[in-house]
């Protein structure tokens, strides 16, 4: 593998999606990026829209746990 594709291929790793849809909210808010800035916007959104501050934390794992 060229040292191009394995840098894509990292690169690729970081990338995440979170739909606030899939948190069971009736909401099509969706935010996709580089997984530490996904992690924080989407909890400004559920906090701002839903009332519901999750932890970075929290939604890093269900990244993770979801293959986002």
């Amino acid at each position: 593998m060229t040292k191009a594709k394995y840098s894509a291929l990292l690169a690729s790793f970081d990338m995440a999606k979170l739909v606030c849809a899939d948190y069971g909210y009736d909401c099509d808010f969706v935010v996709e990026g580089e997984s530490d800035q996904v992690a924080e916007k989407f909890r400004i959104h559920t906090e701002e829209e839903h009332g519901i501050d999750y932890s970075k934390e929290t939604l890093t794992k269900f990244m993770l746990d979801n293959n986002y």
